[in-house]
């Protein structure tokens, strides 16, 4: 449920934090809270807004004043992970996680960023269009991946610093997710478009890839038949990926330009590949 829009009152108003409380629900639907719905608000407002049908939002969160933050920017301290759905169909501002989040993170998000200071569940970015998703920690399973009612990453960037569990990617449309820390298996199965970069991941990475790069430093250590290697090759796009990430401050090994090649998933109509970085 979407919390009610209010206008701004003023470049003076500062941004909110709300920190979860010990009696709140074990599971909680965070879909409403968003920069936007809150914007404008002094604590005492913000607390009387309804959260869900007959719980108003200062039942489960103390709420109090950011000084030092504009009004299009919302902190959350969640400690664990019993808030689903942060930043769903978010279109702007700022919404900074201190804690973990919980599955369907940034669901449908269309702008603005979410940042995560902790890990996050599964499905974080399903349906994403833009904006960015910066997540400190570990991800669950299907990151960037369709979820019931969703279709996989539709634009917009996924940074995870941590590793991601299995099926990242899985049916990704456009987009780019980077993983520091790695994937599991199914890495990129059935991706549609877009970019997927990773040092490693598990067993059977790229099946049914219909187009789109995944990127690697690794070869996985099972790979579909259905893949062919066209050997080693300049990327010039990889430099550039390289140095733009760097921008964004995300941690990663030195991307070369130079790269093994390998082309599939044949099964799937073979026009996207499979990229091992230094060949």
């Amino acid at each position: 449920m979407a919390l009610p829009s209010s206008q701004s009152r003023g470049s003076s108003v500062s941004g909110l934090i709300l920190t979860l409380k010990p009696q709140a629900p074990e599971a909680l639907d965070g879909a409403g809270l968003l920069p936007a719905s809150l914007a404008g608000l002094s604590p005492a407002e913000a607390a009387r807004r309804p959260l869900a049908p007959g719980i108003e939002l200062g039942e489960c969160f103390t709420v109090q004043a950011d000084p030092a933050a504009p009004d299009h920017r919302l902190t959350l301290r969640t400690g664990a992970r019993r808030l689903a759905r942060l930043g769903c169909a978010m279109d702007g501002g700022t919404l900074r996680v201190v804690g973990d989040a919980g599955d369907l993170l940034g669901q449908d998000l269309r702008g603005g960023e979410i940042v995560v200071e902790g890990g996050c569940g599964a499905y974080a970015g399903a349906g994403q269009r833009a904006g960015l998703i910066r997540v400190r920690g570990d991800a669950g399973d299907f990151l960037g991946g369709a979820a019931d009612g969703y279709e996989g990453m539709r634009g917009g960037v996924l940074l995870v610093q941590g590793r991601a569990g299995a099926r990242a990617g899985w049916r990704m449309r456009r987009g780019l997710i980077a993983v520091a820390g790695g994937c599991g298996d199914w890495c990129g199965a059935e991706m549609l478009a877009g970019t997927l970069v990773a040092p490693r991941c598990g067993a059977r990475a790229g099946l049914g890839l219909r187009r789109g790069s995944l990127v690697l430093w690794e070869c996985p250590p099972e790979l579909p038949a259905t893949f062919n290697d066209a050997g080693v090759a300049e990327f010039v796009w990889l430099a550039r990926l390289d140095r733009w990430l760097a921008a964004l401050e995300f941690r990663l090994p030195p991307l070369t330009q130079r790269a093994r090649r390998l082309v599939g998933d044949q099964g799937a109509g073979g026009k996207g590949e499979i990229l091992i970085v230094g060949g």
